[in-house]
């Protein structure tokens, strides 16, 4: 996943964002960085060679992101278009704090206390709307999927033949599990599958790192350990398959 620039009046922060997401994902996981509704956003999307692409109501468009855009963006730039959110208004308030510490050679600074006791701040309308970490189930939800991704691990044979299934497609594929355990950068348990069709998404490494092989350009993928079965009976298939869900690295 490439890693993107998010800029925002109040955020400024580097993110590896899946060009497979939806626009009302992207658009979600933007809001809980910036704090502005995915209903008031523009997005200005800034890439390598020097251009950039305005995108108003980004929200309501249909399919994955990245392939409505040209390549992959190197900055994506959040507007607010609601004068009246609480975001805006935060936006105000910070700019006016910036001229007036400029004005008279002083700079505004907010200890992490008393950030978190403001009750126009960000931070508190993550808590407001239960966004994230401040989402009550969330821990309980993590604890959930943690075992049953590790009850579906115990059952796992390394270097086996084994069949993924895709929650995206009625189709199988095939190949041999190479890699089981977690992966740089990215939460929870991984199966890493050699393919026996070009149907993965790389080539058993993921951000500069060879997890396992390397094999052939796009035989290689890693998936969840709930999506994998092994067994010698996974013989391969005469038919090349390939893959579209959000679920996979």
């Amino acid at each position: 996943m490439p890693s993107i620039q998010i800029q925002s009046e109040l955020c400024s922060t580097d993110r590896e964002i899946d060009l497979d997401l939806s626009w009302n994902q992207l658009c979600e996981r933007l809001s809980q960085l910036s704090g502005v509704l995915p209903s008031d956003m523009e997005l200005r999307f800034e890439f390598g060679d020097g251009s950039s692409e305005t995108v108003a109501a980004p929200g309501i468009k249909i399919g994955p992101f990245g392939k409505a855009l040209k390549q992959a963006p190197t900055l994506i730039h959040i507007t607010d278009v609601n004068i009246g959110s609480l975001a805006h208004e935060l936006a105000q308030d910070f700019a006016r704090s910036e001229n007036d510490s400029n004005s008279s050679s002083k700079h505004f600074t907010l200890s992490d206390e008393d950030y978190k006791n403001r009750k126009n701040s960000v931070l508190q309308w993550k808590k407001d709307q239960g966004l994230g970490s401040y989402d009550p189930q969330y821990r309980a939800k993590l604890d959930q999927e943690k075992q049953r991704q590790e009850e579906s691990m115990r059952g796992l044979t390394l270097n086996e033949r084994c069949q993924v299934s895709s929650n995206n497609s009625t189709l199988e594929r095939r190949g041999w599990l190479r890699y089981v355990g977690s992966l740089p950068q990215s939460g929870g348990l991984w199966c890493g599958i050699e393919f026996d069709e070009p149907c993965g998404k790389n080539d058993g490494t993921l951000n500069g790192e060879v997890i396992f092989g390397p094999v052939k350009p796009f035989y290689g993928g890693f998936v969840k350990p709930t999506t994998v079965k092994t067994s010698a009976e996974f013989q391969p298939l005469d038919i090349g398959l390939e893959s579209d869900d959000d679920d996979e690295l």
